[in-house]
């Protein structure tokens, strides 16, 4: 999991792991249906959304 909320505070370009990092990788954890692939296909849908 840890792993997980370092790419989203990395594509955040934050300095380090909040509550909201950690909610979001618990989020797509509980959705990983395909693996860690699959789960980091959907993290950076999630992240290329919330840029614009």
């Amino acid at each position: 999991m840890t792993k997980a909320s370092r790419i989203i505070v990395d594509l955040e370009q934050s300095e380090s792991i909040n509550g909201n990092h950690i909610s979001v990788t618990i989020q797509y954890r509980s959705l990983d249906c395909e693996g860690w692939l699959g789960q980091i296909i959907n993290l950076l849908k999630y992240m290329i959304c919330k840029c614009y």
